[in-house]
């Protein structure tokens, strides 16, 4: 990974770990709805790869850049280091862009196993609700 890569990554890790001033509530089914979408988002990274679409480094720095964007919903669900973790699978996709396709099936199909961690850690009650402090 090149400095501007490394940069650019320490700059989104850093924004997933700001603490918000207020405990943030998101309803658990709301939650799991958007975490099967990011399923599917990070899944389309698959056949983009495999037709060797142009447009894929676009796409996965979009997704990247939605993902950092949860910093918020990252403060709520208390587990901000999962979703390190998914910008990192990101990061490495984007900065390897001639990686096989098994390593591609391989990083994609970890980042939606991460999804699913989430999911399961929000939706079963490590979540941050309007009577509760986050844990």
């Amino acid at each position: 990974m090149n400095d501007n890569n490394n940069e650019a990554l320490r700059d989104t890790t850093a924004t997933l770990h700001i603490a918000a001033a207020d405990e943030i509530y998101v309803d658990p089914e709301a939650f799991s709805r958007y975490m099967s979408s990011l399923v599917n988002m990070v899944f389309k990274i698959l056949p983009l790869r495999e037709s060797e679409e142009k447009s894929l480094q676009t796409y996965m720095k979009a997704l990247q850049a939605e993902i950092a964007g949860c910093s918020e919903l990252a403060n709520a669900v208390a587990h901000s280091s999962l979703l390190v973790s998914l910008v990192s699978i990101l990061q490495y996709l984007i900065s390897n862009p001639e990686a096989d396709v098994a390593t591609y099936k391989r990083e994609v199909f970890g980042a939606i196993e991460i999804c699913n961690k989430l999911e399961d850690i929000y939706y079963f009650g490590l979540y941050s609700s309007p009577d509760s402090k986050a844990r």
